[in-house]
């Protein structure tokens, strides 16, 4: 019986989940009360989208919990087994019960405020954020996550002071200015947030002129696209990483490094306008995003292909002080004249919108830029950016970078 179970787990660790289940299945026939096969069972189920069956073999497992009512581990295993598979409400049927029983625990808080938040019992969940952060007062993730949920919950004033504090604790940090701008604006307080999300300030967008040594924009362009799609590592990346946001999308890890070529060339230009983007900002005074101005720097740059149609949605650029993007070759129904006469501006780069988990309430200031080969758009990196859905019969090429205080 061991090695069926044995090779559940191989199954599962190779990622054959299909495998896994039709195993766990054959050992629980031969004993259908065995609670570790059940356990396994649900976790294959989960992984292929079934559910139903999963909640099926989470069942067995809840019962042999009634048999050891104070080992924390095995309730919060079977707990994420249901956290995985979306049942947040049967996490927390098994999660609740336990801190009066065995304690605040910090793995138990955590797994409570997670449910919790998923299950949008927010001010529940930053209670829970708020107990660990007691016995945590240096887990700036924490932070994230209390102003994440009082957003979701409709309470944005709550969301300044807590990303204030954030703050205090690191000024200057993205995430912390991102939710402070979201916040300041979903609370209405429009002076304050017009600080952070002043685009006439801090987001440019111009045609850069043509490297030496070229004949032409086209022909660094041209250039460019050949460097990027022969790269080594351009691909779709898979559905659980941070970079996936659309199966059209292919994208390279670090595209910098060649000493000559067109992707050395384009280096050159992005160092060239991110010093004079500085420069323009001028000392650093009162604002956070001037105050914070690296004096040295990391860029890192990646290619992103999206081929025919796409988007990318709402997000930050959390390790970057400055972001950018730089546009290799645009579909003509997206930097075409007509593109944006009935208000949307398909492939648009737009910059301002917070994302949909946050729930916001008002409509929120941003700023839609149509895309040309040859630009290059420079934006604070705490500032939400997604591309407009558009669809093609060509592709659009670009190479985002972050300049990354060291």
């Amino acid at each position: 019986m061991s090695n069926d179970l044995s090779k559940v787990e191989q199954a599962l660790n190779q990622g054959n989940a299909k495998l896994a289940l039709s195993l766990a299945a054959n050992a629980i026939k031969g004993r259908p009360d065995w609670p570790r096969a059940h356990m396994l069972a649900a976790s294959a189920a989960g992984q292929l989208g079934d559910f139903d069956r999963a909640k099926h073999h989470l069942g067995y497992c809840r019962a042999t919990l009634e048999q050891m009512p104070n080992n924390l581990n095995a309730h919060l295993t079977i707990a994420s087994l249901y956290t995985m598979i979306g049942a947040f409400d049967g996490a927390l049927e098994i999660l609740e019960p336990l801190p009066a029983r065995l304690g605040e625990h910090l793995d138990l808080l955590d797994a409570l405020a997670i449910n919790l938040h998923q299950a949008a019992r927010f001010s529940e969940a930053v209670d829970y954020y708020n107990r660990m952060l007691e016995q945590e007062p240096g887990n700036l993730n924490l932070y994230n996550n209390i102003c994440a949920a009082l957003l979701a919950g409709g309470d944005p004033q709550q969301a300044v002071i807590y990303a204030d504090k954030w703050l205090s604790l690191v000024p200057g940090n993205t995430e912390a200015l991102s939710f402070r701008a979201v916040a300041l604006e979903e609370a209405g307080e429009m002076d304050a947030a017009s600080e952070l999300m002043n685009f006439e300030r801090f987001v440019t967008a111009n045609v850069v002129e043509t490297p030496p040594g070229y004949d032409s924009m086209e022909a660094f362009n041209a250039a460019l696209e050949e460097a990027v799609l022969s790269h080594q590592d351009l691909k779709t990346p898979p559905l659980d990483s941070p970079h996936y946001h659309d199966p059209d999308l292919k994208i390279t890890d670090q595209i910098l490094g060649p000493k000559e070529g067109p992707i050395a060339d384009l280096e050159a230009v992005i160092r060239q306008k991110i010093e004079a983007y500085y420069a323009d900002l001028g000392t650093p005074q009162d604002h956070a995003f001037v105050k914070a101005r690296p004096q040295n720097y990391d860029l890192v740059a990646w290619a992103a292909v999206l081929d025919k149609q796409g988007n990318q949605d709402a997000h930050i650029h959390f390790d970057g002080h400055l972001s950018g993007c730089y546009y290799v070759r645009i579909p003509e129904e997206v930097s075409g004249q007509t593109n944006g006469e009935d208000g949307t501006v398909a492939g648009g780069f737009e910059v301002g919108r917070p994302p949909p988990e946050f729930f916001c309430k008002r409509e929120h200031r941003h700023k839609v830029v149509k895309p040309q080969e040859g630009m290059m758009v420079l934006f604070p990196s705490y500032m939400y950016h997604q591309t407009i859905p558009f669809k093609s019969t060509e592709r659009r090429i670009c190479v985002a970078f972050d300049a990354m205080p060291r």
